[in-house]
């Protein structure tokens, strides 16, 4: 049962490391302003699988800056819409 609830624990961090979120914002991301704008399976933050990955094990002890990028960024990127509800 202990190698069970440790396994959801890893599989749970590892969807929060690609696709770069904390656990507060998937949590409570419905009372977060600045995700407020975003659909719910948008992530602003996310790089991409490999780049997330890279961030967060390869840091080298840097700090990082977050860039929240806008809406029309991620559509400019991806090529539609992420602000449809």
């Amino acid at each position: 049962m202990f190698i069970f609830f440790v396994a959801m624990l890893l599989f749970y961090h590892g969807f929060l490391i690609i696709t770069n979120q904390t656990t507060w914002e998937h949590s409570r991301r419905s009372v977060i302003s600045y995700l407020k704008i975003y659909h719910r399976t948008i992530f602003p933050f996310d790089y991409g699988v490999v780049n997330n990955v890279k961030m967060v094990m390869c840091h080298g002890n840097k700090v990082r800056e977050w860039v929240l990028r806008h809406p029309q960024v991620l559509r400019a990127r991806d090529g539609f819409n992420y602000c449809l509800n």
